[in-house]
């Protein structure tokens, strides 16, 4: 796979959009992020750091609209590989919430692409919004089944200032037996009340079921900053922006190293 010149092409039809649609109310962000996962176990722990460079834009169709997303993340662990992300969604959305469905892949040098469906939806209350998905992937040539279900809060202290929290569950399935994982997040994003730039920071812990011997568990964390284009809030972006998680965040920006 050509992962620079696939994630130049993505990366550019997203951030281009932006002009090319603004009388459509077309809206957006671009972000870099720096990240740090720590795998802890009784046999002793690992870690791994990684750059990663996004966008995704938000084309809105009156009660309708689409979403597209890309990622591209390079870690330094053993492999030393990138790794790239795109996904597809189609929603409707009222001032109440949101219901679609999603579609996208994962790709790598030192894995199979992975393909991921699923379905997700958002409730809006005053200050808040609850959100969940539920998703199927499966891993090209191999014999790899992945479910996944995630569910979360965000909370807006002010409509520029938005504080969160998410539970998510996997299940991957091959033919010699199952590996569960459960995942508890934080994270939080402060956007700058005179420029469209935000800073944005997360906590993700992830337990390993008994089928991984040593009692396996990671920790990751992130911090980056983000371009938002098209105008608003952080809370606009929430209610009619590009909102929606890569690959519904069923599997976590950067997999597999993340």
């Amino acid at each position: 796979m050509k992962s620079s010149l696939l994630v130049t092409t993505a990366l550019g039809a997203v951030f281009i959009a932006a002009p090319a649609f603004a009388q459509e109310a077309v809206t957006g962000y671009a972000d870099v992020d720096y990240g740090n996962i720590n795998f802890d176990s009784d046999f002793g722990d690992d870690d791994a750091n990684a750059w990663s460079i996004g966008g995704a834009v938000e084309i809105p169709q009156q009660s309708w609209g689409m979403q597209f997303d890309v990622r591209y993340t390079d870690a330094d662990d053993f492999t030393d590989q990138g790794v790239i992300q795109g996904t597809a969604h189609v929603h409707a959305r009222n001032d109440q919430g949101l219901i679609g469905g999603f579609a996208g892949f994962t790709d790598s040098d030192v894995s199979d692409q992975t393909w991921v469906i699923g379905a997700e939806g958002q409730y809006y209350f005053e200050q808040s919004t609850l959100s969940g998905s539920v998703g199927y992937g499966q891993i090209d040539d191999a014999d790899v089944d992945i479910w996944g279900a995630t569910g979360g809060l965000a909370y807006f202290i002010q409509d520029d200032f938005r504080v969160d929290g998410e539970i998510g569950w996997n299940q991957a399935e091959d033919g010699f037996g199952d590996l569960e994982v459960w995942k508890f997040g934080v994270g939080g994003e402060y956007q700058f009340p005179t420029v469209p730039i935000s800073l944005f920071a997360s906590y993700d812990h992830q337990e390993f079921d008994e089928s991984i011997p040593g009692d396996l568990s990671s920790d990751a964390f992130r911090v980056g900053i983000r371009w938002n284009y098209g105008g608003g809030t952080l809370k606009d972006r929430d209610r009619f922006g590009a909102a929606l998680k890569p690959l519904g965040g069923i599997i976590g920006a950067g997999f597999p190293f993340f």
